[in-house]
């Protein structure tokens, strides 16, 4: 592998003379950089021909599923594909996010994706209250189905817009209450589902029906055929990621966002799948996983991303986050600026935005008293300098930001001369 030592050759390539050794936990990595910068060409394109974990991979389009499915079952990979953009069955699996609900905390977990998806574009992040009266509904019918339905057919969003359906149905004119009021009031009153929806019903008073109707207009997506068919059962197999070399390419659409809440809700019950899989065999992963999360900000909106990317370097899981600027992220994550920091390693790749630009300048200037090695300015630092220099930084250059090193200036890591490059069109 060009200029790379050959005891790293299954890191996280960088640049040209930069990987992160195996042995790091601090492996998150931030990719900034402008459209047309070599973001996927010379960042997530050699990273997956390195072939060194299984990888989960933000696919707009499906291009990098075309492009490497074949070189990576060729390569001993077990290929996974969830398609969010056309639902192809002919090559997509089947994702049931209801199969990886284990407790209260994954419940509210996937709650919580259904409103963010909702509401991240509007950067309306503060919850209303008849908003959080929806979201003890769905919790409630959520743990319904979990602990009390025996037909596990219905054990999915079809069957929870059912459940919820059924609050708002009546047998006969002269019924006072609902087909599903009758159900719940049938429960044990000390179970959490009980005592969830006792509070939705208490809550929302008079406006019971209302509040019931709005929570089955927000799952109204499931009542189209190729959706409810991708997510009714399951076969992704989530829990193996780390157990064997696997590839899940999530296929997204370029541009729309309608199904981002399915990828924000399968990257949240990876994180959390894979680390309960370590707590409860005690040991790490057979095989560490890695997220390309390529078009980051288009692709969903994670909630407590930044929490997540704290604890997951416990777990053999990490990210790599391709943004064009920070302030796209910050556009849509209220603490984009933190989920930055969270991420150990940045790659700048070029970029004329602002908050970008002023960004990496302070990191520079961080650098100058925090470090131990590397070198990137000869100059002593001079804010509108280091500005200029990051502004006007030649395209085939980048700069990358390590722990406890100061910047260095690179060149960026050709493709065409990875080793495994020629073996893409030679299968």
């Amino acid at each position: 592998m060009e200029s790379l030592n050959k005891k790293y050759s299954e890191g996280i390539i960088l640049s040209k003379n930069n990987v992160i050794p195996t042995h790091i936990k601090y492996n998150n990595v931030l990719v900034v950089g402008d459209a047309g910068s070599g973001k996927s060409r010379n960042v997530i394109e050699p990273n997956i021909l390195q072939m060194s974990s299984s990888y989960v991979i933000s696919d707009t389009n499906g291009n990098y599923y075309k492009k490497y499915s074949k070189l990576l079952k060729e390569n001993g990979y077990k290929i996974r594909v969830l398609d969010f953009y056309n639902f192809d069955d002919t090559i997509s699996n089947l994702y049931n996010p209801f199969k990886y609900l284990t407790d209260n905390d994954s419940i509210e977990s996937l709650v919580d994706c259904l409103f963010a998806w909702q509401n991240s574009k509007q950067k309306k992040h503060e919850d209303t209250f008849f908003e959080i009266c929806e979201q003890l509904l769905f919790s409630a019918c959520i743990h319904y189905l979990i602990e009390f339905c025996t037909k596990e057919n219905k054990i999915n969003f079809a069957g929870l817009r059912d459940l919820i359906s059924s609050l708002a149905e009546y047998e006969n004119d002269t019924d006072e209450k609902s087909i599903g009021e009758k159900l719940f009031e049938t429960l044990p009153t000390d179970s959490i589902t009980y005592i969830i929806y006792e509070k939705f019903r208490k809550s929302v008073g008079k406006c019971f029906k209302g509040r019931t109707i709005s929570a089955i207009i927000r799952l109204n997506i499931f009542t189209i055929p190729k959706v409810a068919s991708l997510t009714n059962t399951d076969n992704v197999e989530l829990d193996k990621l780390g157990d064997e070399k696997t590839a899940l390419f999530i296929i997204t659409a370029p541009s729309s966002n309608t199904y981002s809440f399915l990828s924000a809700i399968l990257y949240s019950q990876i994180f959390e799948t894979l680390k309960n899989t370590v707590m409860t065999r005690k040991k790490q992963l057979a095989v560490p996983v890695k997220c390309m999360m390529d078009e980051f900000a288009n692709v969903c909106f994670i909630p407590d991303l930044a929490v997540k990317l704290m604890i997951m370097k416990k777990y053999n899981i990490s990210c790599v986050i391709v943004v064009q600027s920070l302030e796209q992220l910050m556009t849509v994550y209220d603490n984009g600026q933190e989920i930055a920091d969270c991420c150990k390693t940045h790659i700048f790749l070029g970029s004329n935005e602002s908050k970008t630009l002023e960004y990496f300048t302070d990191k520079v200037k961080q650098s100058q008293t925090n470090t131990k090695s590397g070198f990137i300015f000869k100059i002593k630092f001079k804010r509108d300098k280091v500005l200029n220099e990051l502004r006007f930084l030649p395209s085939d250059e980048c700069i990358v930001f390590m722990p406890d090193q100061k910047p260095i200036k690179d060149k960026k890591y050709n493709l065409e001369h990875h080793p495994n490059y020629k073996k893409i069109n030679s299968i």
